[in-house]
C-alpha cells in the first residue's frame, strides 16, 4: 500500500473511532444520490439567527429576535483512484467528480445527510473544488453546501360563488389606476404609485383619485376598521373630512361607504 494510503487509513480510523467508539466505519456521508467513498476527517455545520440590534434613546441597546438563517457546511475528502482495502466501492475518482458536477449544474436541490447523526437537510452546492496533488491519482475535493428552503406562501382565499381566488385590491386599483412598479424597501406608498404611473398621463377622473390618495396618505393612511365616506366630491375618514373643498365633518351615514385598502 502507498504511503498516502496508510495515512488516509489511519486518519479515517481515528475519525470513526471518535464518532461511535467502535471503529466499525458505519458512518456515511451522502450528497443527493452520491455516497462519499471516503468519509471526511471532520465536518462542521454552521447556522445563525437573523437577529437585529436597535438602539433606543435613554433606554440603551436591545437585541431583537429574528428568524433562523440557512445552514451551511464544508466537507473535504478524496475520491480514490486505486483500490484501498477499507473502501468497498470500486475506484472511480473522476466518475464521482462527474456525478457531483451533474448535481451542481442541475439547478435542483439535493439532500445532504450524515448517518448516525441528526444532520439531514436539502441544500444547493455553492462551490466544488477538486484536483490531484500526489502521484496516487486520487482526486481531492472540497464541497461547500448551503441549505435550501422553499419560501412560505400564504394560500389565497377562494370565492365561494365563483371558485376563483380572491385578490385584495388597493385603493388605486379600485379607482382604475393599475400599479406596475414594485415598491422598494423604505419607499413611501405614494412615491411608489406615482412612479408606477410615470409620464403616461391620467384622465381628469384619475387625477382626482390620485389627489384623494395623497390626502389619505397625509392623514396617516387607512387602518382596518376605518369608515370611509364619499359624498359630493369629499372624502371623510371616520366622519372627519380629509379631502375636498369643504373642510367640515361629513356624516358617516351620508354618501356611499366602501372599504379602501
Amino acid at each position: 500500500m502507498s504511503l498516502i494510503g496508510n495515512i488516509a487509513k489511519s486518519a479515517l480510523g481515528n475519525f470513526l473511532d471518535n464518532l461511535d467508539g467502535s471503529g466499525g466505519g458505519d458512518i456515511s456521508v451522502s450528497i443527493g444520490s452520491v455516497t462519499l467513498p471516503v468519509a471526511p476527517e471532520e465536518f462542521s455545520v454552521q447556522v445563525s439567527n437573523k437577529n437585529s440590534t436597535i438602539d433606543i434613546n435613554n433606554a440603551g441597546e436591545y437585541n431583537m429576535i429574528g428568524k433562523t438563517g440557512l445552514k451551511s457546511v464544508s466537507i473535504s475528502s478524496f475520491f480514490p483512484a486505486q483500490e484501498y482495502y477499507w473502501v468497498s466501492d470500486s475506484p472511480d475518482a473522476w466518475g464521482y467528480v462527474d456525478k457531483i458536477e451533474e448535481m451542481r449544474t442541475s439547478e435542483k436541490a439535493v439532500t445532504f445527510k450524515i448517518s448516525g447523526t441528526s444532520i439531514s437537510f436539502d441544500c444547493l452546492i455553492e462551490s466544488f473544488q477538486y484536483g490531484v496533488k500526489d502521484g496516487s491519482g486520487d482526486v481531492y475535493f472540497t464541497i461547500n453546501l448551503k441549505e435550501y428552503r422553499l419560501p412560505e406562501v400564504t394560500p389565497a382565499k377562494v370565492d365561494e360563488k365563483t371558485g376563483l381566488k380572491k385578490r385584495k385590491m388597493s385603493f388605486l386599483q379600485r379607482a382604475g389606476v393599475g400599479m406596475a412598479k414594485r415598491m422598494l424597501r423604505g419607499e413611501s406608498p405614494l412615491h411608489a404609485i406615482t412612479g408606477a404611473i410615470g409620464d403616461g398621463g391620467l384622465s381628469a377622473k384619475q387625477h382626482n383619485y390620485l389627489d384623494a390618495f395623497r390626502a389619505v396618505t397625509k392623514q396617516g393612511g387607512l387602518q382596518p376598521g376605518d369608515i370611509i365616506t364619499v359624498a359630493a366630491g369629499q372624502i371623510a375618514k371616520n366622519g372627519t373630512n380629509i379631502f375636498g373643498s369643504k373642510k367640515k365633518s361629513v356624516s358617516k351615514s351620508s354618501g356611499s361607504e366602501g372599504e379602501l385598502v
